[in-house]
């Protein structure tokens, strides 16, 4: 497909862990050269960590009653402790969530097109999941996706993610190392998660692909749906 006429874009992809996000964005930005992996280069690159690193910094240092404002915000009820990664307290998620907002307002502003297969709703996912947190102004929570101009749920059942996570055999997280009867009950909650974020939403850039369908299909729908953003 020409992509030549394609404007600016921002994706982020959302869905819970072995559903594939990342095998379709290598596959998505593979076919399109104006398409940059972010979480790839924030990993893998040098200046991507260093940026990374810097801006975290920053974030946790001068924005802290800002994070503070966003828990009381968005957040109705929460567990104390993390109920399945490592993270500390629940306040680094909105401190993930600040980053990405300011990483998509940045590559907006260099005009780069960039593709987050573990975006914003992705992080609101898992903290919904991680921390037990029982969500308030559903509506603003869509607002914080107000810079995205096309956010996937990437949809997989529970059984196939967790093949899939066998599978791979990653060791990388606290996640991999989950007892199965863990990982079944962090998996059930984070689907669930997921599917109320994409049902209840209004927003108009929300599309859904299921990894049950051939993947050049998905690809093919989310490349038409590129072609139609303004």
């Amino acid at each position: 497909m020409n992509f030549e006429k394609m404007n600016v874009v921002n994706i982020e992809l959302f869905g819970i862990p072995g559903s594939g996000k990342s095998y379709f964005t290598k596959r998505l930005v593979g076919r399109n050269k104006k398409l940059k992996n972010y979480i790839l280069w924030e990993r893998s690159s040098i200046i991507g960590r260093i940026v990374k690193k810097i801006a975290m910094f920053t974030i946790s240092f001068f924005y802290s009653s800002k994070i503070k404002c966003m828990s009381d915000k968005y957040i109705e009820t929460s567990s104390v402790e993390a109920l399945y990664t490592a993270h500390k307290d629940i306040q680094e998620y909105f401190e993930r969530i600040i980053y990405l907002m300011f990483i998509y307002r940045l590559a907006a502003m260099f005009k780069i097109s960039i593709v987050t297969d573990e975006g914003i709703l992705h992080t609101v996912a898992t903290m919904v999941v991680d921390f037990d947190v029982t969500l308030k102004n559903r509506n603003q929570i869509y607002k914080l996706i107000s810079d995205t101009d096309l956010c996937i749920y990437n949809h997989v059942s529970v059984d196939k993610a967790i093949e899939s996570i066998r599978v791979r055999d990653r060791h990388v997280t606290q996640i991999d190392d989950l007892s199965p009867e863990k990982l079944n009950q962090f998996l059930m909650g984070y689907s669930q998660a997921c599917d109320s974020l994409y049902a209840e939403s209004q927003a108009n850039q929300l599309v859904s692909i299921d990894r049950d369908n051939p993947i050049e299909k998905n690809i093919k729908y989310i490349e038409d749906m590129l072609m139609e953003v303004k």
